[in-house]
């Protein structure tokens, strides 16, 4: 009878101890992040392509402005927008797509896009023409308010 009744106490004690465990859990949010582009070390990066990589979906890329030479891939949900849509600049160096959209919910704004070109070799499987911005099999694309 007493093992009984210190079996009892003892569940009781750890069933206690389990409940204000679970109570003191906390749920903790997904939340997006704003990463910032800039020529000079105030940025959490200095080009825009290391950016989207490290973005996350949902995340915001903002870039300051400047000149920056670059072809961009986005293959994930995220904001692109640029400081001044006058003085915010990708150029593409006269070759290939600037910005290739690979996902749905991606924005991209507050640019000017320049010096796109021809003569980029495209990887076989993109089967994909040589422009400004190409949107590929994409929902809710917001290419908007860029030059």
């Amino acid at each position: 009878m007493r093992k009984e009744v210190l079996s009892e106490v003892m569940l009781t004690l750890l069933l206690l101890a389990m409940l204000e465990l679970v109570s003191n859990i906390q749920l903790v949010e997904g939340k997006s992040k704003t990463w910032t582009v800039n020529k000079d070390p105030t940025g959490d990066f200095h080009t825009i392509q290391d950016a989207i990589n490290a973005a996350s979906p949902g995340d915001t890329v903002n870039v300051s402005r400047g000149t920056y030479y670059e072809h961009l891939l986005i293959n994930k949900p995220i904001q692109l927008l640029g400081e001044d849509k006058y003085n915010t600049v990708i150029d593409g160096n006269s070759y290939g797509t600037l910005i290739t959209v690979y996902s749905h919910n991606v924005t991209v704004s507050g640019f000017t896009l320049r010096n796109a070109g021809k003569s980029w070799p495209t990887p076989h499987h993109y089967n994909k023409p040589d422009c400004t911005v190409w949107v590929y099999s994409c929902d809710f694309a917001n290419i908007s308010d860029n030059i």
